[in-house]
């Protein structure tokens, strides 16, 4: 039975449903218990803590229970005054993280920063007059937030001028991906952020030597991720982001885009990775397959997912994860709705529809066949060889 908890809008709190039994399983719950709000002024994150003890009565002799009182204490407040907010999003809520750390090409560890309480904000600086009638063609300033939001600290910021809608933002495992309009440009840019809790170097990890890591994360003790970034350009309009989910993460991350002309298109992360080098690869950054840097994205045609079907005025892609590792099911809603299978890393777990199977079970039979005559030689011999 799960528990629901409401926050009314005097910011008190109420568990549901309000029966004794729910309150005495969330006892452990409620010493660690927050949520926040987000506003036209700013995000806010609350603890939430009793208010004052309960009261009981006595009513023909036995106690009566009552509800216990729970308030919201506010613990940070970031300010977003001024600002528009046009996305938002969270970290996806089933995802498994195969790995918390990038192997680099000298077997050294980039450790991954794997907040589950940040939310990205995309905010556009307000407008606070026009010279008459004069629609702004320059774009706004564009700003990305990222929050925790459980303490309230700002993680990392970054801004991007003469930017404007639509504005798309979606977080995995530690990657942030946001794609808006530069009227400047007057064009479509992504800009990909990775972020790092640290590194461990090619020995520093071992057997007998292994560096002092909490294994919880803590929104309070944790330090500011290290951040890497890069902007780069797509050749179409996207109404809408999504990302892949499957079973236990071993699939390679890509980025399912709805572009212009209703089609639906996957991205693999390798072009967006913000770790591309502007020069060269060298031979450490070749071992990581990392493509040196071009700012304009390819668009291949057989990356399209929806085939020869135009699925109109995309809003929102949802994925969910299938049996199988390799298959991740792909609903994009809008004026349609388009549902399909999607493989980033291929059918790896499966085998292709024109395998031979006659052939296989020739060679176990083959191989089988083998064993039981070798078998009768090798004791053949070895009597042989007692008798000798």
């Amino acid at each position: 039975r799960q528990i629901l908890v409401a926050v009314k809008e005097n910011e008190s709190v109420v568990l549901l449903p309000p029966t004794e039994d729910v309150y005495l399983r969330a006892e452990a719950i409620l010493q660690s218990l927050y949520h926040h709000k987000i506003t036209g002024d700013g995000l806010s994150t609350y603890l939430v803590m009793p208010e004052g003890k309960s009261e009981g009565g006595d009513e023909g002799g036995s106690e009566v229970w009552r509800v216990p009182k729970l308030k919201s204490l506010r613990m940070g407040f970031v300010s977003l005054k001024g600002e528009d907010i046009v996305a938002k999003t969270y970290p996806l809520p089933h995802e498994v993280v195969q790995s918390p750390a990038v192997v680099l090409g000298d077997d050294s560890l980039l450790l991954k920063y794997l907040n589950p309480h940040m939310v990205v904000v995309g905010t556009l600086k307000r407008e606070e007059s026009m010279e008459g009638n004069v629609k702004n063609v320059v774009g706004r300033l564009l700003t990305i937030w990222m929050i925790d939001t459980v303490s309230g600290k700002v993680l990392y910021r970054e801004q991007h001028e003469g930017a404007s809608e639509p504005v798309h933002c979606e977080i995995s495992e530690y990657n942030v991906v946001c794609t808006y309009w530069s009227s400047l440009a007057k064009r479509t840019e992504l800009s990909s952020i990775s972020l790092y809790e640290g590194m461990i170097g090619r020995y520093g990890l071992g057997p007998s030597k292994q560096p002092e890591r909490n294994l919880q994360f803590s929104s309070f003790d944790s330090l500011p991720p290290v951040a890497i970034q890069k902007t780069y350009v797509f050749p179409y309009s996207v109404s809408a982001l999504g990302l892949p989910l499957t079973s236990h993460g071993i699939t390679s991350k890509s980025l399912y885009m709805a572009i212009e002309g209703g089609h639906i298109f996957s991205l693999d992360r390798k072009w967006v990775d913000p770790r591309r080098p502007l020069n060269e690869p060298t031979k450490i950054e070749k071992e990581e397959k990392l493509l040196q840097y071009q700012p304009i994205i390819p668009v291949h045609r057989l990356n399209v997912l929806s085939y020869g079907n135009e699925v109109a005025r995309t809003r929102e892609i949802v994925t969910s994860p299938a049996k199988l590792e390799s298959i991740s099911v792909l609903l994009a809603a809008g004026l349609d709705l388009f549902c399909t299978r999607a493989t980033p890393s291929k059918t790896f777990d499966l085998l292709a529809p024109t395998f031979n199977y006659s052939m296989l079970l020739t060679v176990i039979a083959g191989l089988v066949a083998v064993n039981i005559v070798a078998r009768s030689a090798s004791r053949r011999k070895t009597l042989n060889a007692l008798w000798a």
